[in-house]
């Protein structure tokens, strides 16, 4: 090879060492601006789990319907309310509402509910929940402990006592809703019936406390939001964050180079 043919291959190998490196810079770049997206997301959501505990993540529902359609929670099979004067009973399912605070998970569905002056009753044919005023479990019977089963009914009546009616048997609670004994009521009963209700934000309401931000966030942290998809979606950010690393560190010692 002549010494002038030598000097072109040089000068071809370097304009393609310039183009690959301007390549290079120009894809460095690109990926930098989708991959800062990333970054931020990364960077919030990881304060955001830090500070848990500061921002009350565990205890605070989501109520964005979408993000509970992308959970796939559903609404409640069965949506039941009981009021009287100030207070409100909600029952969704196994879950327990007073007013707007969550109360009780019972061990299964729930049909019935009694509200008296010291107590807040809710049951099943089986089991029966005793609450006071302020939504504090007292009280689980079943028929292990003496209750009556199956409770088919309950009422009040007008000296604020409890009533169930079993298998057309009454029965009455003492005063401490502890204990239960056969008895005839001296005027007939008002057996409570609770309404059915498909009032949105109580729909809401039922959905939003199978979730909560704690969840989301570490969901989104990982990835896993978005299922398998944001699973590939995060590795290839992981991938591109090496290739920009890789890329960085090659045209810092190119330029280094150059200048030297």
């Amino acid at each position: 090879m002549s010494h002038k043919q030598h000097r072109v291959g040089k000068k071809r190998n370097k304009k393609l060492n310039r183009k690959l490196m301007r390549g290079l810079k120009s894809l460095h770049h690109k990926l930098g601006l989708v991959c800062a997206t990333f970054i931020i997301i990364i960077s919030v959501t990881g304060l955001a789990i830090n500070h848990t505990k500061e921002f009350d993540l565990a205890q605070t529902p989501v109520t964005q319907e979408w993000l509970l359609d992308i959970y796939k929670i559903k609404a409640p099979n069965q949506l039941l309310t009981h009021s009287i004067q100030k207070q409100t009973v909600t029952i969704a399912d196994n879950l327990v509402w007073l007013n707007d605070h969550f109360i009780l998970e019972a061990d299964s569905r729930l049909t019935m509910a009694a509200i008296t002056h010291d107590y807040i009753v809710v049951a099943n044919k089986n089991q029966l929940y005793v609450l006071n005023k302020i939504g504090e479990l007292q009280e689980t019977q079943d028929l292990s402990t003496g209750l009556p089963t199956p409770v088919d009914a309950m009422a009040i009546d007008e000296n604020n006592t409890l009533w169930i009616r079993s298998n057309e048997t009454h029965y009455q609670s003492d005063a401490d809703m502890i204990d239960w004994y056969l008895g005839q009521p001296k005027a007939p009963l008002a057996w409570i019936n609770l309404t059915e209700s498909t009032k949105p934000e109580l729909v809401l309401q039922a959905r939003s406390i199978h979730l909560n931000w704690q969840k989301v966030i570490l969901d989104l942290h990982s990835g896993q939001l978005l299922g398998v998809f944001g699973k590939f979606l995060w590795d290839l950010v992981a991938f591109c964050l090496i290739f920009l690393a890789v890329s960085g560190m090659t045209l810092y010692l190119r330029n280094s180079k150059s200048k030297k």
